[in-house]
């Protein structure tokens, strides 16, 4: 995979799966006091939102297809080594757009069925992994 921050700099090695899965288990457990679901409805929730975050990772390996997700970089904010870097931006902003609006459309449903939640908790892992990515990148690449 080729890619280049957004940022001016990028830090040297990024975070492991596990960093990631730690923050979004960690996120979960800060806001799910609001609506109190059920402990085994619990576990449910956080493993459909760690296995869809960690998944925006899969097949950014050596030899990964362009449609894995891990080699598409709008997911992490990066960009593609022909993109200028206001490109890039646009096509994160896209990327996080697309995210949302299938969270808010399966959220708006009338009569949501599961098969509906599981798909919005997989936008909000996607999601999850898209920001905490632009804050190793971005942010913490400036040293804030």
């Amino acid at each position: 995979m080729y890619w280049m921050s957004l940022a001016s700099t990028a830090p040297s090695g990024m975070w492991k799966t596990d960093e990631h899965e730690r923050q979004t288990v960690a996120s979960f457990e800060l806001s799910v006091w609001s609506f109190d679901p059920r402990p085994s409805c619990s576990k449910v929730m956080i493993k459909v939102l760690v296995d869809a975050n960690v998944g925006q990772d899969n097949g950014s390996a050596p030899g990964g297809s362009s449609h894995d997700p891990g080699e598409q970089n709008d997911r992490h904010f990066c960009r593609d080594k022909d993109q200028t870097r206001e490109e890039g931006i646009l096509a994160y902003r896209r990327y996080i757009d697309q995210e949302i609006n299938g969270f808010n459309y399966l959220m708006s449903l009338e009569a949501p069925t599961k098969a509906d939640c599981l798909a919005a908790l997989k936008h909000l892992g996607r999601l999850s992994h898209t920001w905490q990515d632009f804050y190793a990148h971005a942010v913490a690449a400036k040293g804030a």
